[in-house]
This record gives C-alpha cells, sequence and structure tokens, in this order.
C-alpha cells in the first residue's frame, strides 16, 4: 500500500508541473486562466509538502505547515476562479483581498508562531497550547468555511446556466456542466472529511485514510486540469446580471413599449415562418437581434417579460415544431430520428431528447409511433 501511495503522489506531482506547463504558455491569460495558474501553483507546493511528510523529509515538513489552513485559501480560489468565467470586469488585488484575509490571518496567528515553534522545540505562546489541544474546533471551522464556499460557487453556477439560457439556443458551446458536477464532488469530499472527524473525536477511532486522500487528490487535479484548461470564458451581459432586470415589471416601460412588442410579435413571426432562423444551430440572442434591427437587451426583455420565457426554450419550441412538421409530412424518409434532429437546429442526442419530451411528454420515437 505504501508504495502505491507513493506512486499516487509522485504522479499528482508531474501532472500538475505538466498542466501548469500549459497555462503557462499561453501569452495572453485570461482572468480563469490565472486563477487556475495559481489554484495548480499552490497544488504543487501542497502536494511536493505531502511527499516530504509522506517520506518524513524534515525540511518538506517545515514548508508543509503553510498549508496548514490551505482550505481557507482553496474555498476562494475555486470561488473566484467560477465568477471569473462569467464577468468581464478587471480581477484587481483589491476586489479579491477580502476573501482571502482569513487565511491571512490564519498564517501570522498560527502558521508562524508553529513555525518558529518548531524550530525553538518549544510553543512560544500559550495559546498555540490550547489550539495543538482542540485542534478539531480548527479543523471544523476550516471545513464549514471551504464548504460555504463552494455552496456560494454552487449557486453562482446556477445563475450563469440561467443567464446562458438567455443568450444560446444550444448549451453544448457554452457548457459549464462538469464544473457544477466538480464543486458537488468537492462538497461531497467535505461532508466525508467532516463525518472521519467526528469519528475520530468521539469513537477515539484513528481512521488511516491516506490512500483515499491521495487518490481523491489526483482525481481532483485531473478533472480540474482537463476542463478548466479547455474551457473559454463565457461573457454576459450587465442587464443580465443584474437581477434588477428580471424580476422589476416595472422596468417594462423603460426597455421596450407597447408599440415595439407589436412589431417585433410580427417580425419574429416572419423571420421564423419564412427564414426558419431557428435552423441555425449556432443561433445566438444576439443574431436573432441584428436579425430584427434592435438591441439584445430589448429582445432579452421581450422575451423574459412579454413571452415568458427565455431564449433557449423560445427557439428550441421552434425546433421541436419543425421536426413534428417534417415527422407527419415524412419528407425525410432516408434520415434517422438524429438526423433529423440535427436538420433542426439540435447540437446533441441528449439536449434534444430532453427538450423534446418537455415540450411533448414523450420521446421521440414514442412520438413517431404515435403517428
Amino acid at each position: 500500500m505504501r508504495l502505491v501511495i507513493d506512486f499516487i503522489l509522485v504522479s499528482s506531482i508531474v501532472l500538475v508541473l505538466l498542466i501548469l506547463l500549459v497555462l503557462v504558455k499561453y501569452k495572453k491569460k485570461n482572468a480563469p486562466q490565472r486563477f487556475l495558474t495559481i489554484i495548480f501553483s499552490v497544488l504543487f507546493f501542497l502536494q511536493f509538502s505531502s511527499y516530504g511528510i509522506f517520506h518524513q523529509i524534515r525540511w518538506l515538513q517545515y514548508v508543509s505547515l503553510f498549508f496548514e489552513g490551505v482550505l481557507l485559501l482553496f474555498g476562494p480560489l475555486i470561488f473566484l476562479y467560477v465568477k471569473s468565467l462569467e464577468t468581464t470586469k478587471k480581477v484587481t488585488f483589491k476586489n479579491t483581498l477580502p476573501h482571502f484575509l482569513p487565511y491571512l490571518i490564519y498564517v501570522f496567528v498560527l502558521t508562524i508562531p508553529v513555525l518558529v515553534s518548531a524550530f525553538k522545540k518549544k510553543y512560544i505562546f500559550d495559546y498555540l497550547l490550547f489550539v495543538n489541544e482542540y485542534y478539531y474546533i480548527r479543523d471544523y471551522g476550516e471545513l464549514l468555511f471551504v464548504g460555504i464556499y463552494l455552496c456560494f460557487s454552487l449557486t453562482y453556477i446556477y445563475k450563469t446556466t440561467s443567464n446562458l439560457k438567455n443568450l444560446f439556443s444550444i448549451m453544448e458551446y457554452k457548457n459549464i456542466k462538469w464544473l457544477g458536477i466538480f464543486i458537488i464532488g468537492l462538497l461531497t469530499l467535505v461532508v466525508m472529511n467532516m463525518i472521519i472527524l467526528s469519528l475520530e473525536i468521539y469513537q477515539g477511532t484513528n481512521l488511516s485514510l491516506d490512500f483515499i486522500t491521495v487518490l481523491s487528490f489526483l482525481l481532483f487535479i485531473s478533472y480540474l486540469g482537463y476542463f478548466g484548461v479547455n474551457q473559454s470564458q463565457i461573457f454576459i451581459p450587465d442587464y443580465l446580471i443584474k437581477s434588477e432586470f428580471r424580476k422589476d415589471s416595472q422596468l417594462k416601460r423603460v426597455y421596450i413599449s407597447q408599440e415595439e412588442i407589436l412589431e417585433m410579435d410580427k417580425k419574429i413571426s416572419s423571420i421564423f415562418e419564412i427564414q426558419k432562423l431557428f435552423l441555425d444551430d449556432a443561433l445566438t440572442l444576439h443574431k436573432l437581434a441584428n436579425s430584427l434591427q434592435t438591441s439584445d437587451k430589448k429582445l432579452s426583455f421581450y422575451l423574459n417579460h412579454h413571452l415568458k420565457t427565455n431564449f433557449y426554450d423560445f427557439i428550441n419550441k421552434y425546433r421541436v415544431k419543425e421536426f413534428k412538421l417534417i415527422l407527419q409530412n415524412q419528407t425525410m424518409t432516408n434520415f434517422s430520428l438524429l438526423g433529423i434532429a440535427f436538420e433542426c437546429g439540435f447540437k446533441s442526442k441528449s439536449s434534444f431528447n430532453r427538450i423534446f419530451k418537455k415540450e411533448t411528454g414523450l420521446s421521440p420515437s414514442q412520438y413517431k409511433a404515435s403517428i
């Protein structure tokens, strides 16, 4: 087992270095890539110090003391990475510093005094004895802290996904589903660690979970590295981020007049019936707004408040309608159901099946059988 753990630790260190090399090669880094670079830099030093502890290398054991409160660093970093995916605002030291104050306080109050105490081989402050005896209070606090930030991250991902449906007709182009799964996985690990800590305290059991810990880290690094490096930045307009735009119906008169609503009704009906613009699988809110000779903001407000829907559902409803029309007229008998779906503007089988069932209550094959 010891050899397996050692192999996983070395693999993690090598993998982190490779991902860092990929991130460093980008000449113009955007905000998400910068946060990823910081995250993987911390991961590298964390894994390197873990290797030192595992092999009892003294100077690396001292280095590892700086990572005692690493969860206070990771929570904000993950949250800021998630947030940076959709914002166009410049990330500065000033607006991110508050998130890292708990970690900085931890370093000055605990890390540095413990490090000095380790060199002098005695505690230089009395409160360190209390912290050492009631270590579980500190550990619970760290786990709770990172758990709160992960919950914030998950909420932000949900809001971003909702906003994306106001901009794109196909979610595959801007898919951040992987990030939601990743955050849920981290939250699960946090809960498991709280349970393990509770068992150690109340039952006095010392659970040796080194293998699970290092394997979890390897999976964590691999998953974030694979998807994170390839994730493109998503720009959400300010008018969608501001909740007032979506909730306050009194603003309707400000953004779009009744005459403009009637005009848009006619234009959309004409452009979809004649040009069938919805067949374009790369159709976006911006493209449709240009075709209607209006602004993105007005079109989005028209869909959200007048039609009580979002851009994603609105366009895909037309695609489902076109799919049903083709089946009923039998105009593409040589095509499979998926082939017809692609011709109607869908991009993947899973999204087509999900959207079709939502609209009709039947799967595509059930609907075909019914006619």
